[in-house]
């Protein structure tokens, strides 16, 4: 919706002390609004809602093929384009929330326009996110005769809806998958082991099963048995490549 203020229209004085000032101007509408003769009905209503509110008179008010003019009466204090702002914010709001079917057009040629900028966009990231794992599988590769990797239930994993996004972004399936047939080129030995190894619970010093530690927000512990402290990852991490070196020798 498009307002015009065209022009100031009178100033009434008593005892020379300004007691109200008049306005005119013209509210642009979606043609498709005005047509409707109950939508047109609406937005009049809603117009003197709003006027009503904040203490504004409307001594005029007509309706043409796609906009509607206004003539009001308020103090002198209250800024025209408040009031302008204010009628095409609420007027505008109450008729999208009141008719829904009357907003933008689906399919239309600018829905097409918006639907491929973000499908780039997507593609964009995706891209950027596969390079990304296409160079840490070749540095893998490149630099270890064994690698070893926790065969993880990312279908479960996902359910959590605090981890969901993350999980997704790291595209860890991906990596496994690239790491998988990187290795059968390069003649490299590629290890998943158990998804029930319980990688993160076991000190990688002692051996001692600490249960505390399947909370997830718990990053760092000492072993109770020989006192070593543990950041989760890293334990996890060798712990993970232990059993995958176990398993070939």
């Amino acid at each position: 919706m498009l307002c015009y203020l065209y022009e100031y229209m009178e100033i009434k004085k008593q005892t020379q002390i300004f007691i109200a000032v008049s306005y005119y101007f013209v509210c642009k509408y979606r043609k498709k609004l005005l047509v409707s003769g109950h939508i047109s009905e609406d937005i009049k209503q809603l117009s003197y809602e709003i006027c009503q509110k904040h203490h504004v008179i409307i001594k005029y008010m007509e309706t043409d093929k796609d906009h509607i003019h206004y003539m009001i009466e308020t103090e002198p204090t209250m800024s025209v384009s408040k009031i302008v702002n204010l009628m095409k914010s609420y007027t505008t709001y109450h008729i999208w929330e009141r008719y829904p079917s009357v907003h933008k057009e689906k399919y239309s040629n600018n829905y097409y326009k918006v639907k491929k900028r973000i499908a780039l966009c997507h593609e964009r990231i995706a891209n950027i996110r596969k390079n990304n794992l296409h160079q840490i599988s070749h540095k893998l590769i490149s630099e270890n005769q064994v690698i070893v990797s926790e065969n993880l239930q990312i279908k479960n994993m996902v359910k959590k809806p605090n981890l969901a996004k993350s999980i997704s972004d790291a595209s860890w399936y991906e990596l496994t998958r690239q790491l998988e047939y990187k290795a059968a080129w390069n003649e490299r030995k590629y290890i998943k082991i158990n998804t029930f190894y319980a990688s993160s619970q076991l000190c990688s010093c002692c051996g001692y099963q600490n249960k505390g530690t399947k909370d997830l927000s718990v990053r760092r512990w000492i072993c109770p048995k020989c006192s070593t402290e543990h950041d989760r990852d890293v334990n996890a991490a060798r712990n993970i490549l232990a059993e995958g070196l176990r398993q070939i020798a």
